[in-house]
């Protein structure tokens, strides 16, 4: 039994987030691990402590693996959908067939032009053109699927890490003094406590932490978790609206 239009594209976007849900449980599974040490630096001339926080375990290489193969099912559900749509209209499935990303919209209106997509009624073409815009300065996002989709096919999609949140932290100076149930943010990985004397950390608390694309990617700098979430709903509402105009 031949499966409906955009069933395929479908499967593709909830496999994608079960990568995505799947990599949001694997980071929350690693906070709980010891992957993170604390020093505390004190200067005698000025009674102040510096927290430092350093990371001690990699991540986990699956992690890239998850963040690719979310974005190839995701850009992957773009080119089925384009593949359902000549099959609607012509009877047939071509092999060539898919979603047009280039770098200028001339670019973009001239592939469509000389390629299947021109097949598409006029109404998806509108609809690619004119509102999704697959083209830079267009369409931010869908072009960095795009890129990512082909680096993912030539290198590790790595994340960089960057520390959170420190909560249930504990000190003890060297006048017997203590505080338990700290919390300090620790974007920077480095905090001036406001405890005076020597310090010593009597519980490491718990830190969280988030994952960021590397500087020279695609939305470097940007939590790739909400990034990829970010793509997968994008996506679905193409998917929507192609299913609607065909």
């Amino acid at each position: 039994m031949t499966p409906p239009l955009f069933h395929g594209p479908r499967l593709k976007i909830e496999r994608a987030k079960e990568h995505i849900n799947d990599l949001h449980r694997r980071l929350k599974l690693f906070e709980t691990t010891n992957f993170y040490r604390l020093l505390i630096e004190y200067d005698p001339n000025t009674d102040k402590n510096i927290l430092k926080v350093t990371q001690t375990q990699p991540i986990p290489d699956d992690f890239a693996l998850l963040i690719g193969d979310a974005i190839h099912n995701l850009k992957g559900a773009l080119d089925f959908s384009v593949s359902d749509i000549l099959l609607k209209v012509t009877g047939r499935r071509s092999k060539y067939a898919k979603f047009p990303v280039y770098s200028t919209r001339d670019n973009l209106v001239g592939a469509i032009k000389g390629g299947d997509v021109n097949q598409a009624p006029k109404e998806i073409i509108d609809f690619i053109v004119d509102v999704v815009k697959p083209y830079d300065g267009g369409n931010e996002a869908i072009c960095a699927l795009h890129e990512f989709n082909i680096l993912d096919k030539h290198m590790l999609l790595l994340p960089v890490v960057q520390f959170g949140v420190l909560t249930d932290f504990g000190l003890e100076n060297d006048r017997g003094a203590e505080w338990t149930g700290l919390t300090f943010g620790l974007e920077t990985g480095i905090v001036s406590l406001p405890q005076r004397g020597k310090l010593k950390v009597t519980n490491n608390g718990q830190a969280s932490m988030f994952i960021y694309f590397d500087k020279g990617m695609p939305f470097e700098n940007k939590p790739i978790i909400p990034t990829l979430m970010q793509f997968a709903e994008l996506v679905g509402g193409i998917v929507e609206q192609f299913e609607r105009l065909v």
